[in-house]
């Protein structure tokens, strides 16, 4: 099946939500909260415009934030025809009073695309970094702040006098009349106009992804909960990442470990099915390489190490290197059980450097590279990590790679550029689907990039 038409359900989505609130914001909604004339300040299109980030989110979700902006831009595309072409149908056909001149439309158009392209692409980032956390956290945080970003480019851009050099203003827009219609502080009707758009969509998202029933349940008594006993998370140790600007903490809850980089899960113990496909796809296909010498970038919890040992033979030789000394610390104390002794198999050898300066060094030296250093192509425990993933630092990987070598490379999600990347340094390029604990939990990404040269 094509990309596009994986993609086709999200874009229908997305042109539909698009063309629906491009013409529902011509209708204004009548009636009465207390005294406030709704008219005076919503119309129906603010309840179905927040959906566009329902629709983006849910595609960076199943399909990574390449897939997601691909679709934001079909419904950049759509946002623009419609803002200049739906006014003049609907007042053709007597369904508004009003007719907007060609320069006014201009400006609404420039406004209605760099609000919505701005806002959803932040909406993509936003939710892509926050995407390991708690399932709510990145969809409603991306929305609110998309939200908020998409009011003040559209309303600024559309009516301030501060943009009159995009077009024409419109005078009603300008006048100042009460704030909202009923505070006792003056304020351009447009200000008015975007705060009730704003409200509108703030709630939307709040409620569009608000938490399980049961996050919002009274807490049992006594740390109980059900019957059961809760236990608590414990922090044992933290670390400073290489540039000194965040932390790795390392927690324990009963027998379950979790490394959290600020408030975002790296890795746990309950969860190594993918780590372990990394290593086993590995093997696979080097399969018949006599005396391996295996390169793994990143220690994490050994489970990608450990999988390696288990399919390779006594003639292997594996070099882990892990650039925080804090996390060899780890695996050798509190973290030793889960480990299993693997760090003492005479085939691995542990180096503490950044596995970019091994990489680099030794030309025709490994028989397989495997890279978990980050949560996929994309620096995000070291910004050093991101030469590793540029065409430079890949063309480097397949230097470093024996004929018929693997270059595998772990990943949370999908991301087109980066398999364009593997192809442009001179791989053969597999995108292979994994779960996080084998055949359940979160969908992750191995790319086995082979060097057929």
């Amino acid at each position: 099946m094509s990309s596009f038409s994986r993609y086709l359900p999200f874009v229908a989505a997305m042109a539909l939500v698009v063309v629906a609130s491009n013409i529902l914001v011509q209708f204004p909604m009548q009636g009465h909260l207390g005294g406030l004339s709704l008219a005076d300040v919503l119309t129906w299109g603010a309840f179905t415009y927040p959906f566009s980030f329902l629709v983006t989110d849910l595609a960076n979700r199943r399909y990574g934030p390449a897939a997601a902006r691909r679709i934001v831009f079909v419904g950049f595309m759509t946002a623009v025809v419609c803002s200049i072409l739906v006014p003049p149908f609907l007042f053709r056909h007597g369904l508004i009073e009003f007719e907007t001149s060609a320069d006014r439309l201009v400006r609404i158009a420039a406004a209605s695309g760099a609000a919505f392209l701005s806002a959803q692409l932040l909406d993509v980032t936003v939710f892509n970094r926050l995407r390991r956390q708690s399932w709510w956290r990145a969809p409603i945080v991306g929305t609110l702040v998309g939200s908020v970003f998409d009011t003040l480019v559209f309303f600024g851009v559309a009516f301030s006098a501060a943009f009159a050099f995009v077009g024409p203003s419109d005078g009603f827009a300008l006048e100042s009349a009460p704030l909202m219609g009923v505070f006792h502080v003056d304020a351009m009707r447009w200000v008015s106009w975007a705060l009730g758009d704003l409200s509108v969509k703030l709630i939307i998202a709040v409620r569009g992804s608000d938490p399980l029933p049961a996050a919002r349940r009274p807490l049992e008594p006594a740390g109980r909960c059900r019957g059961l006993a809760v236990i608590p998370w414990i922090q044992l140790d933290s670390a400073k990442t290489p540039d000194g600007r965040q932390e790795l903490r390392l927690k324990q809850r009963g027998s379950e470990f979790s490394i959290m980089l600020g408030t975002n899960e790296l890795m746990n113990s309950r969860l190594s099915g993918s780590e372990e496909a990394l290593a086993k796809l590995s093997c696979q296909g080097i399969a018949g390489h006599r005396r391996p010498r295996i390169l793994i970038g990143g220690l994490g919890m050994g489970f990608t190490l450990r999988a390696a040992l288990a399919e390779l033979g006594d003639n292997t030789a594996i070099v882990v290197a892990e650039l925080v000394p804090a996390v060899v610390a780890w695996a050798r104390g509190p973290m030793a059980e889960i480990f299993a002794g693997s760090l003492d198999d005479p085939r691995v050898t542990i180096r503490e450097t950044d596995v970019g300066q091994l990489i680099r060094s030794a030309p025709i030296a490994w028989d397989a590279i495997l890279l978990d250093v980050d949560n996929g192509p994309e620096g995000i425990v070291h910004k050093g990590n991101d030469a590793l993933y540029s065409v430079a630092g890949l063309a480097a990987a397949r230097t470093a790679l024996r004929p018929g070598g693997v270059l595998a490379v772990w990943s949370q999600g999908p991301d087109a550029g980066f398999t364009r990347r593997l192809k442009q340094a001179g791989f053969a390029v597999e995108e292979v689907n994994t779960r996080a604990n084998g055949k359940r939990g979160a969908r992750h990404v191995i790319w086995i990039a082979t060097n057929s040269s």
